[in-house]
């Protein structure tokens, strides 16, 4: 990855470099780059949308990491089934 302004945070950063997810202070953009498709896209967001990301994020996580552990051998399935958990 290449050295970004100090107003731009990375936030995840993929373990084999395909990709980034990175905050624009200055702009309240949130950045999504996917180097192996050569894809970017950004959204607008302030710290009220940021709050309620995380916290969708961390549920995902949460229910994902469940439904997996409950399943070693099935990686085809949805654990939401067309649904979401909030």
């Amino acid at each position: 990855m290449t050295t970004k302004p100090k107003h731009i945070h990375a936030l995840y950063e993929h373990p084999d470099g395909l990709g980034e997810l990175t905050f624009d202070v200055h702009a309240r953009r949130l950045l999504v780059f996917n180097q192996s498709e050569t894809l970017s896209t950004h959204v607008s967001i302030g710290p009220a949308g940021l709050r309620i990301l995380a916290c969708r994020l961390l549920s995902m996580a949460e229910t994902v990491e469940a439904w997996h552990s409950s399943r070693p051998d099935d990686d085809d399935g949805n654990p939401f089934d067309g649904r979401f958990p909030f």
